[in-house]
């Protein structure tokens, strides 16, 4: 009998683990799709001159707004070493959204390489990176290496 009951319990714990790491997969699909749908609005506000700079403000605020609700709700579930890079990504794409709102212009059709667009284009794909990097680690705890493939652009 105690035999079974042990068993049971190792299922239970073992359903327990799995509920929880599909529930971390949703919620990390989800925060990297809302994060990286808001850099490419972001980009096409930056991209766009016609805007006034109250319009440009006002769409970069509201293009940004939703990425909160999923940042929470990561907060919530993820361990802390998905936190970090999580929350690094979501304040420099902040950081960019703050740019953009303060009249940051993407330089096209010629972007220089070099310039300030260019630098905080460079770094969220880079936080993005760390970020996707770090939850992969956590749902795939046997060790697999990170799939090597670039950011999305």
């Amino acid at each position: 009998m105690s035999t079974s009951l042990a068993v049971e319990i190792r299922k239970a714990r073992h359903d327990n683990e799995s509920e929880w790491r599909r529930t971390r997969r949703e919620i990390y699909a989800e925060y990297l799709t809302a994060l990286t749908q808001a850099r490419w609005e972001l980009s096409g506000v930056a991209a766009n001159s016609r805007l006034s700079d109250a319009d440009r403000r006002a769409k970069a605020n509201e293009i940004f707004a939703r990425c909160y609700q999923i940042r929470h709700q990561l907060e919530l579930y993820a361990p802390s070493a998905v936190v970090a890079p999580a929350v690094t990504y979501f304040r420099t794409l902040r950081d960019f959204r703050n740019a953009i709102r303060e009249g940051l212009r993407d330089g096209a059709p010629n972007p220089d390489p070099q310039s300030e667009y260019s630098r905080h284009v460079s770094d969220v794909k880079t936080k993005f990176e760390r970020c996707r990097d770090a939850m992969r680690a956590d749902i795939n705890p046997r060790g697999s290496p990170p799939d090597p493939s670039p950011a999305p652009e």
